[in-house]
């Protein structure tokens, strides 16, 4: 986390759950997959968030949980799925 979003202080409260997805990895010049394991932590608010232009993080911020929705247009399904997993989001929000 510390890498994507520049944050120090983090705890990890629980592990919500796994995905998978394909890219083309330019050093292997290959499709490839990538697994990625999800937890729900706890982070200060008071922390610069930094965003890790590498991996073609543009911006980070936080969110209300009511806000949620309106952030979502252009989320990949099994990202909607993890927030569904951690109790963060439901259909009948959209």
């Amino acid at each position: 986390m510390n890498e994507e979003t520049g944050l120090k202080n983090i705890g990890i409260t629980s592990f919500i759950g796994p995905t998978q997805h394909e890219y083309f990895d330019k050093y292997l010049h290959e499709d490839a997959v990538k697994d990625t394991h999800w937890f729900s932590m706890k982070a200060s608010k008071d922390e610069t968030l930094v965003p890790l232009i590498e991996e073609n993080i543009e911006l980070i911020k936080w969110v209300a949980i009511k806000e949620l929705p309106s952030h979502l247009n252009n989320t990949y399904k099994n990202i909607i799925e993890i927030l569904k997993k951690a109790g963060l989001y439901h259909d009948n929000e959209c």
